[in-house]
């Protein structure tokens, strides 16, 4: 079977060195970031909503990595950025610039993601 390769929205060479072409744990990983990550998301968002510094960065801090992992290496790199405000800032809608394009980003992540998942499933089938 001819090696899986990733859509070129994903740091490919990233995503090549940490799996092998082993396409059924990298399926399992994709599969468990929509699952974890989702679910962290509605916290972060939640938290941003109720004006909660610390606990929107430690759950951002949480999910960073994540991006990584399914080839969003940019998507990491703005949640540092993100992370860091936070630790400058007094109120929450000093980081809304940031947030705003940081939050649609990550929508797009869970529908990039998705459909690579498929793709997998469909290389491996």
């Amino acid at each position: 079977m001819a090696a899986f390769v990733f859509s070129p929205d994903f740091d490919h060479v990233f995503l090549e060195s940490m799996y092998d072409n082993d396409m059924e744990y990298a399926g399992e990983v994709f599969s468990g970031f929509l699952t974890e990550t989702r679910r962290e998301f509605e916290t972060l968002t939640a938290s941003y909503s109720n004006g909660n510094i610390t606990g929107f960065r430690q759950v951002l801090h949480k999910i960073k990595p994540t991006f990584s992992f399914v080839g969003l290496t940019g998507l990491t790199e703005k949640c540092e950025e993100l992370i860091s405000l936070c630790g400058k800032i007094t109120e929450m809608t000093a980081a809304e610039p940031l947030w705003t394009g940081l939050s649609g980003d990550i929508v797009k992540s869970f529908e990039l993601v998705e459909k690579e998942l498929i793709r997998m499933k469909k290389h491996t089938s």
